[in-house]
């Protein structure tokens, strides 16, 4: 017999002091922990041992919507013989309302081999049942337990008790999830006395259950696990995540009779409450009881500091190997009725999307055309329908988590379920009877048996290994291959085992050109998420992914009726981030940058509303006319773009020579300010960019010059006399239509020729007048 799991246990016994051949004898395991000495029992007939119901935290009965408290040590052995044991909720109907608050348990299930010589990995379970009901009691280890590996399900709080969120440091929300962070710290603490490797947790749930671990992967709790399993679920899956209701406590105490708009005298009063009339209050209320993102309070710790839709912690994700997937038709809706009375695509887009009448039908009609072209709806159709709902619902946004996790680095194993016992479809939650026994969903065949262990084996290899196929073997012939940035390889879970490419392909890609053009009509999610944005909610700029900070762009973007909705600073930042006009915020300072932006968005009614310098600023580092800034000094950079984007009524507003240097260093007309003297430069400039009213602004030789070195008709100014220079390039601008008129001997010997002739006539550098 094995010291199993560093047990203080009871080995043998003696009766009437006769031996008793202790390798016969099944006696109850008891283990010693952080807490006080907890005894379980053996399995019948099977080669683990189980410890059930567990405490590892209590509800504070003094506000019962707060966090929980440790649980008083053990004088005594507890004796985790039960794992019944559920936190208030009822079934989905609202009815069978069952439970009680002192249900903070967790159960164990140790394969007799584990020890202290023999640390086992971990599986820590976490239940669904959509945040308002479920428990961990309802999953049995022993499919999982036969690969020699721990498994551990939990019970949290959920509904009102769980998941109230009232943006107050009496009901701060989450502490559903803040109950299963506290199972984790126990576990950590206690799993090795069980014979487990605390180096090797990992943290695995579907459906609520997989969107509770997408938010632990992304909360700034320390994390207690090293992989993760997400079945059916992640935070951007539709309905997992909410804006909190701010009078739920109020509408919840007026079910029960109490009348008040004071938030926290409804709190006082649900506190004195009978549970299950919360529960039955809960369900009278059109609100889903959901995680959110907390607000802050002093000595009040928060879980969620981020929207579902903008979550980022690349470190806690780097470091986890993750694997998801979901079923082929998670909401297939049997209820055949419903169906035809709703058209389910004009709902759904009501209900997720804020678009206007005329846009909203034609919409519903391009979705409805791509999943059932253009038939009515019928029975026949009900599988098609299915489609839309499940990537609706499930797929498209599990498909984004999985980008979101790629771009963080994440080492991503994805799964498609199809298997079915009966050849029906795939529904959600049709793989869970495949990995723990169900009562009501017994495995019926030998090929449900095939498909049991071939599941359980990927799970737990993945718990062991950070792989599901380590190895090629006669029960799982293919390896399972990770995804890339590039390629998303999946393995489908079927009758066979087989690897794709890419699930869904052609209907993921029509969600992401739906969602490109319409995502921002979110009212409140998008709304949400800009907000967090701007409202300097991170330390950095790269807290945020790009598809968050377009979304904070999106809603600035005159989404809303007035700009008035963000202060002028969060509008000025929000522009700094996302128009991208330079390669690094630190370019301009922090002002600079938000004065630019603000000018050339025209988010004021006048200039003026800029002081001069940052109009300046504005121009230089927005237009890119030129290199760097070095080119320029700062005062000529600054009047250089004032002037050429004409912010001024008039020239006059500059002297001539800051004009001019403004033309020549911007024009880029030559290689370099050494082939021209500084007043030749400057009105060879003026001339040429026709800033004047008419030629006679200059005089004759200024002109001249100013053609000469511009146009480069001559290798040197010593090819002709100054006179002749000036004539020469007055004579070639007028007289001809083009050059190729003459050839280039021609033109030489007509400059030269014509230079002779009127050299006695005319005085350029003194003449006004062109020559005839």
């Amino acid at each position: 017999m094995h010291t199993s799991m560093s047990l203080t246990i009871i080995t043998c016994v003696f009766v009437f002091l006769s031996y008793v051949d202790c390798a016969n004898i099944k006696v109850d395991p008891l283990v010693l922990t952080s807490r006080g000495p907890v005894r379980g029992k053996r399995a019948i007939g099977d080669d683990y041992s189980v410890f059930l119901g567990i405490p590892y935290a209590q509800v504070d009965l003094s506000n019962p919507f707060r966090d929980s408290l440790p649980y008083p040590y053990f004088e005594e052995a507890y004796n985790a013989y039960s794992g019944d044991t559920k936190c208030p909720q009822s079934d989905f109907k609202g009815n069978n309302i069952k439970g009680t608050l002192d249900c903070l348990r967790l159960n164990i299930y140790v394969p007799n081999k584990a020890s202290s010589q023999n640390l086992l990995p971990v599986i820590f379970w976490i239940h669904g049942g959509g945040f308002s009901g479920g428990s961990g009691g309802s999953f049995d280890g022993k499919y999982l337990v036969k690969h020699d590996v721990i498994l551990v399900t939990v019970n949290y709080r959920v509904g009102p008790y769980g998941f109230m969120c009232l943006n107050t440091s009496k009901v701060p929300g989450n502490q559903g999830l803040k109950d299963q962070h506290l199972a984790l710290i126990w576990v950590k603490e206690n799993i090795s006395a069980f014979g487990g490797n605390v180096s090797s947790i990992t943290i695995a749930g579907q459906s609520a259950g997989a969107g509770s671990i997408d938010l632990h992967l992304h909360s700034p709790y320390e994390k207690h696990f090293h992989r993760a399993i997400m079945e059916s679920g992640s935070a951007k899956v539709e309905g997992m995540f909410v804006n909190p209701d701010l009078s739920a406590a109020v509408k919840l105490a007026e079910q029960l009779g109490f009348n008040t708009a004071d938030n926290d005298l409804a709190v006082d009063f649900l506190i004195t409450c009978d549970p299950h009339s919360v529960i039955a209050a809960s369900k009278r209320i059109e609100f889903w009881f959901r995680p959110c993102k907390e607000k802050e309070f002093a000595n009040v710790s928060r879980f969620v500091v981020e929207d579902s839709q903008n979550m980022q912690n690349k470190h806690k994700i780097k470091d986890t190997p993750i694997m998801i997937g979901y079923t082929t038709s998670e909401e297939y809706n049997h209820n055949v009725d419903e169906v035809l009375s709703d058209d389910i695509v004009l709902r759904e887009l009501k209900t997720h999307f804020t678009i206007n009448e005329n846009e909203l039908s034609r919409v519903s009609k391009i979705l409805r055309h791509f999943y059932i072209g253009d038939s009515e709806i019928t029975r026949e159709l009900l599988l098609q329908l299915g489609e839309f709902e499940s990537d609706f619902t499930f797929n498209y946004p599990m498909d984004r988590a999985i980008v979101r996790y790629l771009e963080q680095e994440a080492k991503v194993y994805q799964y498609l379920f199809s298997y079915t016992s009966d050849g029906s479809v795939a529904t959600h939650g049709a793989e869970v009877k495949f990995l723990f026994p169900v009562d009501h969903e017994p495995l019926l065949n030998e090929n449900d048996v095939i498909i049991s262990d071939r599941m359980t084996t990927m799970w737990t290899n993945f718990a062991k290994y950070g792989s599901p196929t380590p190895e090629v073997t006669k029960e799982i012939p293919t390896i399972w291959e990770q995804c890339t940035k590039t390629d998303r390889p999946y393995m489908h879970i079927g009758a066979n085992l087989t690897l794709g490419h890419r699930v869904y392909h052609k209907r993921m890609a029509f969600w992401d050109m739906f969602y490109d053009k319409y995502e921002e009509t979110f009212g409140p999610r998008a709304r949400c998420l800009a907000l967090i944005y701007l409202q300097k909610r991170f330390e950095s700029e790269e807290a945020l992914g790009p598809r968050a900070r377009c979304l904070a762009l999106i809603y600035l973007q005159k989404r809303f009726e007035s700009e008035e909705t963000l202060g002028p600073r969060a509008r000025c930042l929000a522009l700094i981030y996302l128009q991208k006009r330079f390669k690094s915020e630190e370019t301009l300072g922090p002002r600079a940058r938000c004065l630019a932006l603000i000018y050339l968005q025209k988010r004021f009614e006048s200039e003026e509303a800029l002081g001069p310098r940052a109009r300046c600023l504005a121009l230089i580092y927005l237009q890119k006319r030129f290199k760097s800034e070095e080119t320029l000094g700062p005062r000529a950079r600054c009047l250089a773009l004032i002037y050429l984007q004409k912010r001024f009524e008039s020239e006059e507003a500059l002297g001539p020579r800051a004009r001019c240097l403004a033309l020549i260093y911007l024009q880029k007309r030559f290689e370099s300010e050494e082939a021209l003297g500084p007043r030749a430069r400057c009105l060879a400039l003026i001339y040429l960019q026709k800033r004047f009213k008419s030629e006679e602004t200059l005089g004759p030789r200024a002109r001249c010059l100013a053609l000469i070195y511009l146009q480069k008709r001559f290798e040197s100014e010593e090819a002709l006399g100054p006179r002749a220079r000036c004539l020469a390039l007055i004579y070639l601008q007028k007289r001809f239509e083009s050059e190729e008129t003459l050839g280039p001997r021609a033109v030489s010997l007509t400059l030269g020729r014509l230079a002779f002739l009127i050299r006695p006539k005319i005085d350029c550098a003194a003449s006004s007048q062109s020559p005839e």
